[in-house]
């Protein structure tokens, strides 16, 4: 039993409910994505990403990734099922992954989702305090990996240093501890002295502490 704009709601007016809140919060319209215009509006130097095909290897490597144990997509293919089977699989994915690639189509099918709403914190009925979990099907999923690994090993030698959102073993607190912490830790001090072993461990201690902090 769910509450939604001040009504109990249950069963499919609950589902409804929750539908109506969930798309209310969120942009419908199709973003318009022009590859063309963003090429003459970007530097001269920028870097193109490429990727004209998968191989075998590169499945492999993203099925691995795989758990087994989560939940199943409205393909109704549980994960462990792909996991476990990929070798058996990997002709026809790769040839409908490399003709996603070559026609620059993405199936329609692997856009669809199943939603779960997860309170935000704590329990509650009103369904506001709602979010959705978007459960996508796996052999999309699967395609995601591969594109997601590859676009980063293309792209990740021009990112700069500082830059620390969205990626892979890096946080933003870490961006602030270098940038505003550790330069006054070595240097604001007359008696710290960096190279000495004992006060390296003393600031190593003190960036653990704070990249595990929850900011």
């Amino acid at each position: 039993m769910y509450t939604y704009q001040d009504i109990t709601v249950t069963g499919q007016d609950a589902a409804d409910a929750f539908a109506s809140y969930f798309c209310s919060v969120f942009q419908t319209e199709e973003p318009q994505l022009d590859p063309v215009k963003a090429a003459h509006k970007s530097k001269n130097d920028a870097m193109c990403v490429s990727i004209d095909s998968v191989g075998a290897s590169e499945l492999h490597k993203a099925s691995r990734k795989l758990k087994p144990r989560s939940s199943v997509g409205p393909d109704a293919v549980p994960p462990f099922l792909a996991k476990d089977c990929i070798s058996a699989l990997e002709v026809p994915l790769l040839h409908i992954y490399n003709l996603s690639l070559q026609t620059a189509t993405y199936p329609a099918c692997w856009k669809r989702s199943r939603v779960t709403p997860v309170p935000k914190s704590g329990s509650g009925s009103d369904v506001t305090g709602y979010r959705p979990i978007a459960v996508l099907p796996v052999f999309g999923k699967l395609f995601e990996t591969i594109l997601d690994s590859e676009i980063t090993r293309q792209i990740s030698t021009q990112l700069d240093d500082d830059q620390h959102g969205f990626r892979k073993g890096l946080r933003p607190s870490l961006a602030l501890y270098y940038a505003y912490v550790r330069s006054r830790l070595e240097y604001g001090a007359m008696v710290w002295d960096p190279h000495e072993a004992k006060y390296t461990l003393m600031l190593e201690r003190v960036q653990r502490k704070f990249a595990s902090a929850n900011y």
